[in-house]
Formats: C-alpha cells, structure tokens, sequence
C-alpha cells in the first residue's frame, strides 16, 4: 500500500508571531548598521565599509570603535588653479 502524503499545516499564530519578531529584528539591525554608516560618513570614514562592520561584528561594538577613531582631517583644498602663471616676454 502507498503512503498518502501529508499536506501542509498552516501556520499558527505562534509561528506569525516568530516571523514577526525576526522580522522586527532585521528591521532594528538595518536602522543601527545605517546610524553606524552615517556616523562613519560624517567623521570623514566610508560608511560602506563601517556598515559592513556593523553586519559582521555588531552595531554596538562598530559604534564603540568608531567613537574611538579620530575625525579624519580635510585635506586643505588645492589652491594650484589659483596661482597665476606668469608669461616671460621675449625681449
């Protein structure tokens, strides 16, 4: 005699409520991993590669590291176009 195969239970309201909650995790690790990208972009430092770090290790620990990372300094503007060239006459 062949087996009958067994249908699909629906989900119950324990297993909606599991999803609802993973889901509302993702949701909380994208609004840290992207405050971590936008601190890292506003200190001077790529934000992609802070936000990586974020998914990889965790947002808090990116934050504490970033917070002990110094600004990263502007370059002082090129001021190379402003130097007029002087033409020499040929006398």
């Amino acid at each position: 005699m062949t087996a009958i195969p067994k249908l699909p239970v629906p989900l119950g309201y324990q297993d909606w409520l599991f999803i609802g909650l993973v889901f509302l995790l993702l949701i909380w690790l994208m609004a840290f991993v992207a405050l971590v990208a936008h601190v890292a972009s506003e200190k001077g430092r790529s934000g992609v590669a802070w936000g990586f770090a974020a998914i990889v290790f965790s947002p808090v620990i990116a934050l504490i590291a970033l917070a002990a990372v110094p600004n990263k300094p502007e370059e002082p503007p090129d001021v190379s176009d402003e130097i007029p060239e002087f033409k020499w006459r040929k006398g």
